[in-house]
């Protein structure tokens, strides 16, 4: 059977990351378009405005579609509140930094900080790689957590 096993994160981790943006964030605006430089970001969380891409991503660690977005405005914030750009290293940078937020900060499991982490963390290896943004991150996290860096030779985009 080539039928891929799902992973997905715990309900309760999404209820933390939805209260979390609750109390931070202005309202979560998802647009058709976005892909902000970290100057534009910073102008327009500094107007409050939080803006994130509405698309992308259909197989994810996500139970909720609002999850999702919730998790692009956490991870802008992450960027923000570190004074990391959008670079390959400053997105590894994010990833380490939001494991160790969401674990210790959050209190989200250590298995969801870990997932957390491996979801940015290997859509920028698979971008870099690939040049093109991975549909399949469930697939994709699945398959490296088997098989290492090797997964990522395959790509996971549309």
């Amino acid at each position: 059977s080539n039928t891929k096993m799902a992973i997905k994160l715990r309900l309760e981790t999404e209820e933390i990351l939805s209260a979390w943006c609750a109390h931070h964030l202005p309202e979560i605006v998802p647009l058709d378009r976005y892909n902000p430089s970290f100057e534009e970001l910073e102008k327009q969380r500094e107007a409050g405005e939080c803006f994130v891409f509405a698309h992308g991503s259909s197989n994810t660690i996500f139970n909720r579609v609002q999850s999702k977005l919730n998790y692009r405005a956490w991870h802008d914030t992450m960027h923000l509140w570190n004074g990391i750009d959008f670079s390959e290293q400053g997105e590894a940078d994010v990833a380490i930094a939001q494991e160790t937020y969401a674990r210790d900060v959050m209190g989200i499991c250590e298995r969801d900080a870990k997932l957390l982490r491996l979801d940015i963390e290997l859509h920028i290896k698979h971008y870099y790689i690939h040049k093109t943004h991975p549909e399949y991150q469930t697939d994709m996290i699945v398959d490296y957590l088997l098989s290492g860096d090797d997964a990522l030779e395959k790509n996971y985009g549309i």
